[in-house]
Protein backbone atom coordinates (compact mmCIF):
# COMPACT_ATOMS: atom_id res chain seq x y z
CA UNK A 1 0.00 0.00 0.00
CA UNK A 2 1.25 3.38 -1.21
CA UNK A 3 2.41 5.92 1.57
CA UNK A 4 -0.17 8.84 2.71
CA UNK A 5 1.33 11.93 2.68
CA UNK A 6 0.39 15.38 3.50
CA UNK A 7 2.00 19.25 2.61
CA UNK A 8 0.58 22.22 4.22
CA UNK A 9 2.36 25.40 2.71
CA UNK A 10 1.45 28.56 5.21
CA UNK A 11 0.93 31.62 3.52
CA UNK A 12 -0.87 33.90 5.98
CA UNK A 13 2.47 35.56 7.35
CA UNK A 14 4.75 36.00 4.54
CA UNK A 15 4.70 39.51 3.38
CA UNK A 16 3.31 40.00 -0.26
CA UNK A 17 4.80 43.05 -2.91
CA UNK A 18 1.05 43.85 -3.90
CA UNK A 19 -2.36 43.91 -1.95
CA UNK A 20 -5.82 44.17 -3.28
CA UNK A 21 -5.85 40.40 -4.72
CA UNK A 22 -7.36 37.23 -2.91
CA UNK A 23 -4.89 35.83 -0.24
CA UNK A 24 -4.19 32.86 0.47
CA UNK A 25 -3.93 31.42 3.89
CA UNK A 26 -2.27 28.02 2.64
CA UNK A 27 -2.19 25.28 0.00
CA UNK A 28 -2.32 22.02 0.78
CA UNK A 29 -1.11 18.64 -1.47
CA UNK A 30 -2.86 15.08 -0.09
CA UNK A 31 -1.43 11.93 -1.47
CA UNK A 32 -2.96 8.48 -0.90
CA UNK A 33 -5.66 9.47 1.20
CA UNK A 34 -7.79 6.39 2.60
CA UNK A 35 -9.75 8.58 5.15
CA UNK A 36 -13.09 6.07 4.50
CA UNK A 37 -15.53 9.43 6.27
CA UNK A 38 -14.92 12.77 7.69
CA UNK A 39 -16.64 15.77 9.13
CA UNK A 40 -15.94 19.15 8.59
CA UNK A 41 -17.70 22.16 10.19
CA UNK A 42 -18.45 25.25 9.18
CA UNK A 43 -16.49 28.49 8.92
CA UNK A 44 -13.90 26.93 5.61
CA UNK A 45 -13.53 29.19 2.76
CA UNK A 46 -11.68 26.81 0.44
CA UNK A 47 -11.46 25.24 -3.19
CA UNK A 48 -10.46 21.79 -3.02
CA UNK A 49 -9.56 19.33 -6.19
CA UNK A 50 -10.00 15.97 -5.35
CA UNK A 51 -8.48 13.01 -8.06
CA UNK A 52 -8.56 9.25 -7.92
CA UNK A 53 -7.33 6.58 -9.81
CA UNK A 54 -8.95 3.91 -8.35
CA UNK A 55 -12.35 5.03 -7.37
CA UNK A 56 -15.25 6.53 -9.36
CA UNK A 57 -17.19 8.80 -7.10
CA UNK A 58 -17.45 10.76 -4.05
CA UNK A 59 -19.98 11.24 -1.49
CA UNK A 60 -20.60 14.37 0.28
CA UNK A 61 -23.55 15.34 2.32
CA UNK A 62 -23.64 19.18 2.83
CA UNK A 63 -26.12 20.55 4.85
CA UNK A 64 -27.68 17.51 5.47
CA UNK A 65 -28.47 17.31 1.29
CA UNK A 66 -26.46 13.88 0.26
CA UNK A 67 -24.74 13.86 -3.53
CA UNK A 68 -22.55 11.21 -5.64
CA UNK A 69 -19.85 13.03 -7.41
CA UNK A 70 -17.41 11.52 -10.52
CA UNK A 71 -13.86 11.81 -10.09
CA UNK A 72 -12.10 14.56 -10.33
CA UNK A 73 -14.62 16.87 -8.89
CA UNK A 74 -14.26 20.09 -7.15
CA UNK A 75 -15.52 21.31 -3.78
CA UNK A 76 -15.82 24.91 -3.24
CA UNK A 77 -16.29 25.20 0.59
CA UNK A 78 -17.95 28.13 2.11
CA UNK A 79 -18.15 29.28 5.36
CA UNK A 80 -21.92 28.27 6.11
CA UNK A 81 -21.49 24.56 5.17
CA UNK A 82 -21.50 21.52 6.96
CA UNK A 83 -20.40 18.28 5.16
CA UNK A 84 -19.54 15.24 5.57
CA UNK A 85 -17.67 13.26 3.30
CA UNK A 86 -17.44 9.35 2.48
CA UNK A 87 -15.22 7.65 -0.08
CA UNK A 88 -13.67 4.09 0.29
CA UNK A 89 -10.74 4.34 -2.15
CA UNK A 90 -7.34 6.35 -2.33
CA UNK A 91 -7.28 9.89 -3.58
CA UNK A 92 -4.99 12.92 -3.43
CA UNK A 93 -6.48 16.10 -2.57
CA UNK A 94 -5.23 19.78 -3.57
CA UNK A 95 -6.62 22.84 -1.74
CA UNK A 96 -6.36 26.36 -1.57
CA UNK A 97 -7.55 27.84 1.75
CA UNK A 98 -8.35 31.55 1.87
CA UNK A 99 -9.57 33.61 5.00
CA UNK A 100 -13.69 33.18 5.44
CA UNK A 101 -13.38 36.97 5.60
CA UNK A 102 -13.33 36.87 1.94
CA UNK A 103 -16.43 34.76 1.25
CA UNK A 104 -18.49 38.05 1.05
CA UNK A 105 -15.73 39.75 -1.41
CA UNK A 106 -15.71 36.77 -3.55
CA UNK A 107 -19.62 36.65 -3.68
CA UNK A 108 -19.44 40.33 -5.02
CA UNK A 109 -17.27 39.10 -7.58
CA UNK A 110 -18.98 35.90 -8.96
CA UNK A 111 -16.33 33.76 -8.11
CA UNK A 112 -18.81 32.29 -5.13
CA UNK A 113 -21.97 30.35 -6.59
CA UNK A 114 -23.91 27.04 -6.56
CA UNK A 115 -23.29 24.24 -7.69
CA UNK A 116 -20.52 24.18 -5.21
CA UNK A 117 -19.35 20.02 -5.71
CA UNK A 118 -19.03 19.34 -9.60
CA UNK A 119 -16.99 17.05 -11.67
CA UNK A 120 -14.59 18.71 -13.91
CA UNK A 121 -12.27 17.76 -16.77
CA UNK A 122 -7.98 17.88 -16.50
CA UNK A 123 -6.82 19.92 -19.22
CA UNK A 124 -3.45 20.76 -20.19
CA UNK A 125 -3.73 24.13 -19.48
CA UNK A 126 -4.96 23.30 -15.54
CA UNK A 127 -2.26 20.66 -15.76
CA UNK A 128 0.27 23.70 -15.97
CA UNK A 129 -1.50 26.10 -13.76
CA UNK A 130 -0.85 22.75 -11.14
CA UNK A 131 2.74 22.32 -12.35
CA UNK A 132 3.63 25.81 -11.80
CA UNK A 133 1.87 26.23 -8.14
CA UNK A 134 3.86 23.08 -7.21
CA UNK A 135 7.34 24.73 -8.59
CA UNK A 136 6.45 27.63 -7.00
CA UNK A 137 5.83 25.65 -3.65
CA UNK A 138 9.63 25.29 -3.53
CA UNK A 139 10.61 28.72 -3.33
CA UNK A 140 7.67 30.45 -0.97
CA UNK A 141 9.60 32.07 0.85
CA UNK A 142 11.67 34.07 -1.56
CA UNK A 143 10.38 37.51 -2.87
CA UNK A 144 7.33 38.14 -4.97
CA UNK A 145 6.54 34.52 -5.10
CA UNK A 146 3.92 34.38 -2.91
CA UNK A 147 2.01 37.22 -4.87
CA UNK A 148 2.24 34.79 -8.25
CA UNK A 149 0.75 31.76 -6.31
CA UNK A 150 -2.07 34.31 -5.01
CA UNK A 151 -2.76 34.96 -8.59
CA UNK A 152 -2.31 31.98 -9.92
CA UNK A 153 -5.18 30.14 -7.90
CA UNK A 154 -7.27 33.04 -8.65
CA UNK A 155 -6.41 32.17 -12.45
CA UNK A 156 -7.38 28.27 -11.15
CA UNK A 157 -10.63 29.70 -9.75
CA UNK A 158 -11.64 31.39 -13.15
CA UNK A 159 -10.49 28.91 -14.81
CA UNK A 160 -12.91 25.96 -13.46
CA UNK A 161 -15.94 28.31 -12.84
CA UNK A 162 -16.04 29.56 -16.64
CA UNK A 163 -16.39 25.77 -17.53
CA UNK A 164 -18.85 25.07 -15.26
CA UNK A 165 -21.04 28.13 -15.97
CA UNK A 166 -20.44 28.27 -19.49
CA UNK A 167 -23.77 29.03 -20.90
CA UNK A 168 -24.15 26.79 -24.45
CA UNK A 169 -26.10 23.28 -23.56
CA UNK A 170 -24.07 20.73 -25.31
CA UNK A 171 -20.90 20.04 -26.79
CA UNK A 172 -21.77 20.74 -30.19
CA UNK A 173 -23.04 24.45 -29.73
CA UNK A 174 -20.30 24.93 -27.26
CA UNK A 175 -17.82 23.71 -30.22
CA UNK A 176 -19.75 26.56 -32.70
CA UNK A 177 -19.65 29.03 -30.56
CA UNK A 178 -15.90 28.69 -30.00
CA UNK A 179 -15.25 28.50 -33.22
CA UNK A 180 -16.76 32.19 -34.09
CA UNK A 181 -15.14 33.29 -31.30
CA UNK A 182 -12.32 32.23 -32.86
CA UNK A 183 -13.07 33.90 -36.17
CA UNK A 184 -14.22 37.20 -34.49
CA UNK A 185 -10.76 36.85 -32.12
CA UNK A 186 -8.81 36.23 -35.25
CA UNK A 187 -10.87 39.45 -36.69
CA UNK A 188 -9.50 41.48 -33.63
CA UNK A 189 -5.82 40.73 -34.58
CA UNK A 190 -5.45 41.17 -37.72
CA UNK A 191 -8.64 43.75 -39.00
CA UNK A 192 -5.76 46.05 -40.44
CA UNK A 193 -5.12 43.72 -43.26
CA UNK A 194 -6.65 41.69 -46.31
CA UNK A 195 -8.42 39.27 -44.71
CA UNK A 196 -10.22 36.32 -46.68
CA UNK A 197 -13.44 35.51 -44.86
CA UNK A 198 -14.13 32.37 -47.08
CA UNK A 199 -10.86 30.89 -46.27
CA UNK A 200 -11.35 32.13 -42.26
CA UNK A 201 -14.64 30.36 -42.16
CA UNK A 202 -14.01 27.08 -43.59
CA UNK A 203 -10.74 26.82 -42.04
CA UNK A 204 -13.06 26.49 -38.74
CA UNK A 205 -15.76 24.36 -40.49
CA UNK A 206 -18.49 26.17 -41.90
CA UNK A 207 -19.99 26.51 -44.75
CA UNK A 208 -21.10 30.26 -45.94
CA UNK A 209 -24.84 29.86 -44.87
CA UNK A 210 -23.81 28.25 -41.56
CA UNK A 211 -21.22 30.31 -40.90
CA UNK A 212 -23.50 33.93 -41.03
CA UNK A 213 -26.05 32.26 -39.41
CA UNK A 214 -24.28 31.00 -36.52
CA UNK A 215 -22.46 34.15 -36.79
CA UNK A 216 -25.59 36.01 -36.02
CA UNK A 217 -26.36 34.31 -33.18
CA UNK A 218 -23.11 36.02 -31.51
CA UNK A 219 -22.85 39.39 -32.61
CA UNK A 220 -25.38 42.02 -33.67
CA UNK A 221 -23.74 43.06 -36.72
CA UNK A 222 -22.01 41.44 -39.84
CA UNK A 223 -18.07 40.31 -40.01
CA UNK A 224 -17.48 43.43 -42.56
CA UNK A 225 -19.30 45.69 -40.05
CA UNK A 226 -17.35 44.31 -37.75
CA UNK A 227 -14.16 44.67 -39.10
CA UNK A 228 -14.89 48.47 -40.00
CA UNK A 229 -15.69 49.12 -36.63
CA UNK A 230 -12.76 48.05 -35.21
CA UNK A 231 -10.79 49.75 -38.06
CA UNK A 232 -12.59 52.87 -37.28
CA UNK A 233 -12.50 52.46 -33.31
CA UNK A 234 -8.50 52.40 -33.78
CA UNK A 235 -8.60 55.44 -36.64
CA UNK A 236 -9.88 57.22 -33.83
CA UNK A 237 -7.31 56.08 -30.96
CA UNK A 238 -4.88 57.16 -33.20
CA UNK A 239 -6.24 60.96 -33.71
CA UNK A 240 -7.00 61.25 -30.36
CA UNK A 241 -3.71 59.92 -28.58
CA UNK A 242 -0.84 60.47 -31.55
CA UNK A 243 -0.18 63.29 -34.26
CA UNK A 244 0.44 61.07 -36.53
CA UNK A 245 -0.84 62.09 -40.27
CA UNK A 246 -4.28 60.99 -41.78
CA UNK A 247 -2.74 59.42 -44.74
CA UNK A 248 -0.58 57.37 -42.30
CA UNK A 249 -3.76 55.96 -40.32
CA UNK A 250 -5.47 55.38 -43.72
CA UNK A 251 -2.23 53.09 -44.72
CA UNK A 252 -2.27 51.10 -41.47
CA UNK A 253 -5.39 50.34 -41.90
CA UNK A 254 -5.49 49.18 -45.13
CA UNK A 255 -7.85 52.44 -46.47
CA UNK A 256 -7.94 53.00 -50.27
CA UNK A 257 -7.61 56.90 -49.89
CA UNK A 258 -8.45 59.61 -47.09
CA UNK A 259 -11.70 60.50 -48.68
CA UNK A 260 -12.92 56.90 -48.18
CA UNK A 261 -12.07 57.33 -44.74
CA UNK A 262 -13.66 60.77 -44.29
CA UNK A 263 -16.72 58.89 -45.45
CA UNK A 264 -17.10 56.85 -42.93
CA UNK A 265 -15.86 59.48 -40.19
CA UNK A 266 -18.90 61.73 -41.50
CA UNK A 267 -21.77 58.57 -41.59
CA UNK A 268 -20.48 57.26 -38.18
CA UNK A 269 -19.82 60.74 -36.45
CA UNK A 270 -20.96 63.74 -38.81
CA UNK A 271 -17.47 64.91 -38.86
CA UNK A 272 -14.24 65.01 -40.60
CA UNK A 273 -10.96 62.95 -38.92
CA UNK A 274 -9.83 65.91 -38.87
CA UNK A 275 -12.54 68.41 -36.81
CA UNK A 276 -12.71 64.54 -34.55
CA UNK A 277 -9.08 64.70 -33.47
CA UNK A 278 -9.55 68.83 -33.06
CA UNK A 279 -12.25 67.90 -30.31
CA UNK A 280 -10.57 64.71 -29.08
CA UNK A 281 -7.27 64.87 -28.39
CA UNK A 282 -5.37 64.21 -25.83
CA UNK A 283 -3.07 67.34 -25.43
CA UNK A 284 -1.40 66.85 -22.62
CA UNK A 285 -0.01 62.78 -23.52
CA UNK A 286 2.69 61.95 -25.37
CA UNK A 287 2.36 63.20 -29.07
CA UNK A 288 4.46 60.27 -30.54
CA UNK A 289 2.99 57.81 -32.84
CA UNK A 290 3.83 55.05 -30.43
Amino acid sequence: MQKYSCRHIKLQAVERAFSGFFPLLRIGFIENLKQESYETFSGKLELCFRFSAEGTEMTDVVNGVACKTPFPNIFLKIPTMHQYSMCDSLRDVIYFYYDASLYERMLACGLISPPYIWHFQMTRELASIFGRIRELCEHVLEYGVVDQLDLLALQLFQNVLLKRVHPAGNVYEQSVEARIRRIASYLQLNFNRAVSLEELYKRNGFSRRSFFRHWNQYYPVSPWQYIQELKLDYACNRLRETSMPIGEICSELNFKNQHYISSLFKKRFGITPMQFRKEHCLRDTDAGAN
